[in-house]
């Protein structure tokens, strides 16, 4: 009898030792431990078909075969819909269930009554159960020893699932992110492209901030016009642009960022260069009625239509631009505001003067050296007479002229959203003031958003050099905030202007050449809607020509020898160029390439320095650092 006992006993520890091994032991990670499984969810189940479930019918024979396969997934959704519906109290929104429930029985009405007799034996096809799946319960994917359901769960209903034999784990569905983008830019080529540390964009931009950050736009290349304003993240951050003018309202939403910068008018000068603290530095009325002061803050760095929307902003009123009171304010800057290498002060004004006529055209001009000096930088309008800003009659436009001074002369960009933009964009201005000490060209129409006052709210288009002039100061707030502790002054930025710049696309009889369009650092021009014509090269989203195709100065793909020369401004890196080295050293368009292992700088002379081989070099004719 003892004998018997000791017999069954080992039978019994052999067949506890057997389903140890037929049935693996589910660990935390098979489960697949989710912080989210305390909610009604719908859930991945993943079923091992390898282990037959007790109260099914299936035979350890046809196991393998499609039809066990099907009949295995048949009765695992039904199962698991019953367990569902008989655990219905356990959802935290029953109501939910019941409307999945409604949506099966109307579904598989329309399925019954549409569907056909189609039965097919072909065991080699996939599991097909559509008409046994619910909307609590479906049959998603299989894999050799293994299939997938979809099931709503709640937390109680889970753990009974989870409980299963053959159910290896349930997990909530992730997502995969996509790595190709419905976007038309690239923001990896732009950063790399600009040395940007991150990118902001706005879109929809109008066309005074959207021409910035884009090279010379053809629509012989590019289908649509991209109007999207590409700029860094730092977005002036950290400098102070300093705007001498008259009258500031600062209550608008453009300047309500000031939990990132300071927006302030905190002095006016009046009454013959007496200085006075405002009693509303958000709101500096003071003389005529006027929003100009308004209107050049917010193209320089308003919240939404400014170039540099991080940047501090310091409105200092000149009453009436009088001679005095623009000595007085000028003074308190220089005093009390202004930072080595952080400040920029913004000039939206002017006149011509006779030379060396005026005491104080001396003195003003003394002091904006001084200003220079202290690492400040300067920038003026150039006025709006159709004029040269300096004439032979022996009268110039003041402060313009000033080689401390960047001087910004306008283009005659669309004065609309509504307007289409063409390659004619590229143009003086018809008002715009021009000349030899113009160093630079911007947009002459800006689209602000103000209120001044109890006057009714403005949001249009305002136009002149005074605009232009702002948005040059925009983007050197730009390239300043994101080159902190970097020497900067008018002659230091001047120069990083006209490095960045487009160079000789205005076409003006009365504008020489060289001529320089603004430009933050961002060359590479998109369509907007992602078509391009046959084009190439940076001004068509860097496209390649195909392998026998060289790349134009045009951005055409050419085959004719003529455009595939450096000389004539083939672009190398977008197709196959022939390579002709510059016989002096000289280099760029109609000189050649330099020898090999120097750089082209961005005014066409090869070299192997830092002067050469960074800002500005081109890399057509040279290595770039």
């Amino acid at each position: 009898m003892k004998s018997f006992i000791y017999l069954f006993f080992l039978l019994g520890l052999f067949n506890v030792i057997l389903k140890s091994y037929a049935y693996p032991k589910k660990t935390e990670s098979s489960v697949n431990e989710n912080k989210n499984k305390n909610e009604d969810k719908f859930y991945m189940i993943f079923i091992n078909t390898t282990i037959i479930p007790e109260k099914s019918k299936i035979t350890r024979r046809n196991l393998n075969s499609h039809q066990g396969k099907e009949e295995l997934t048949k009765f695992m959704i039904n199962e698991i819909h019953e367990l569902i519906l008989d655990n219905i109290e356990t959802f935290k929104n029953p109501e939910k269930v019941e409307e999945l429930e409604e949506l099966d029985t109307k579904l598989k009405k329309r399925d019954n009554k549409n569907t056909t007799d189609n039965n097919d034996d072909d065991d080699n096809g996939d599991i097909l159960v559509d008409n046994n799946d619910y909307s609590l319960t479906r049959f998603i994917s299989e894999v050799k020893d293994e299939i997938v359901l979809y099931a709503y769960l709640s937390p109680i209903i889970l753990k009974k699932v989870e409980a299963m034999p053959n159910v290896k784990g349930c997990e909530l569905s992730g997502a995969f992110k996509p790595y190709a983008s419905n976007d038309h830019y690239n923001l990896n080529e732009i950063i790399k492209e600009t040395g940007w540390r991150n990118v902001e964009i706005k879109k929809n931009a109008p066309s005074n901030l959207s021409l910035l950050s884009q090279g010379s736009f053809s629509e012989n290349l590019i289908k649509e016009y991209d109007d999207y304003y590409y700029y860094p993240y730092t977005a002036g951050k950290d400098i102070d642009i300093i705007i001498i003018d008259a009258n500031f309202d600062f209550r608008h939403d453009e300047f309500s960022n000031t939990q990132e910068r300071t927006v302030e008018c905190p002095v006016y000068a009046d009454n013959n260069g007496s200085l006075y603290y405002s009693p509303n530095k958000k709101f500096c009325n003071m003389g005529k009625k006027g929003t100009h002061g308004t209107s050049v803050s917010d193209s320089a760095a308003g919240n939404l239509y400014g170039v540099a929307r991080r940047a501090n902003i310091y409105g200092l009123t000149a009453v009436n631009y009088e001679w005095a009171n623009i000595l007085a304010v000028m003074k308190y800057a220089k005093s009390s505001i202004i930072r080595k290498n952080k400040s920029i002060i913004n000039m939206s004004f002017g006149d011509f003067v006779d030379k060396n006529s005026s005491y104080f055209e001396n003195h003003f001009h003394q002091l904006l050296k001084e200003l220079n000096n202290e690492n400040v930088v300067l920038i003026s309008s150039a006025g709006n007479e159709n004029s040269l800003v300096e004439t032979k009659s022996n009268t110039f436009v003041v402060p313009c002229v000033y080689s401390e001074v960047i001087c910004v002369g306008a283009i005659g960009n669309p004065d609309s959203y509504y307007v289409k933009m063409t390659s004619k964009i590229y143009q003086k201005a018809s008002w715009s003031n021009y000349g030899d000490k113009v160093d630079i060209y911007a947009p002459g129409n800006a689209y602000v958003n103000y209120k001044y006052g109890e006057e009714a709210e403005f949001r249009n288009s305002v136009s002149g050099t005074s605009f232009s002039s702002p948005i040059v100061a925009g983007v050197a707030a730009c390239i300043m905030s994101e080159n902190q502790g970097q020497k900067f002054n008018s002659n230091i930025m001047k120069d990083y202007l006209l490095k960045l710049a487009q160079k000789d696309v205005i076409e003006d009889s009365k504008i020489p050449t060289p001529n320089y369009f603004v430009n933050n650092g961002k060359k590479v021009v998109y369509s907007k809607n992602g078509y391009y014509s046959y084009s190439c090269g940076i001004n068509a989203a860097n496209r390649s020509c195909s392998s026998n195709q060289c790349c134009s100065l045009y951005g055409y793909c050419e085959t004719n020898k003529i455009y595939c020369t450096s000389t004539n401004g083939c672009q190398r890196k977008y197709g196959s160029c022939q390579i002709e080295q510059s016989s002096s050293r000289r280099c760029g368009l109609g000189y050649g390439s330099c020898p090999s292992g120097q750089c082209c700088s961005y005014d066409g002379y090869c070299g192997t320095s830092t002067d050469y081989c960074s800002l500005g070099c081109q890399d057509n004719y040279g290595k770039c650092s």
